[in-house]
């Protein structure tokens, strides 16, 4: 995911990141970007957007602002709660049955050797 980018953006300093995974979806939405991305795999690419962060302080100025606003208007600790507690919402909307929920391992209501949950009932969850 890349918190270490995030966390520079917090900062307002403008970041360099992997086109690829966690960083690419942090650092752009649609065709607009927050940060400059790089293939990964490509040293000239790296390179390249490093010497512009560094050299062209309008887009160092523009990626620190866009990036520290983007940061601060998705990944903060109160957006993720506020997530969170809009999923909760819904699902405590919804209308419940006993079909629906999962079933407590007696494990999880009276711990002891005896309710231990075994390694084929975990096989059969997981695997």
């Amino acid at each position: 995911f890349g918190l270490a980018p995030l966390e520079a953006a917090a900062c307002g300093l403008p970041v360099v990141v992997t086109r690829n995974g966690g960083p690419s979806e942090s650092f752009r939405e649609g065709s607009e970007v927050f940060g400059l991305l790089v293939d990964p795999e490509d040293p000239v690419d790296i390179a390249r957007a490093l010497e512009r962060i560094l050299l062209d302080e309008g887009a160092w100025e523009t990626f620190a602002r866009k990036g520290r606003a983007r940061v601060l208007s998705r990944y903060t600790w109160d957006h993720t709660a506020r997530g969170y507690a809009r999923v909760f919402e819904e699902i405590l909307a919804r209308p419940a049955s006993p079909t629906t929920r999962l079933p407590i391992h007696p494990y999880f209501l009276e711990p002891s050797p005896e309710t231990d949950v075994r390694l084929d009932e975990l096989a059969a969850l997981y695997a």
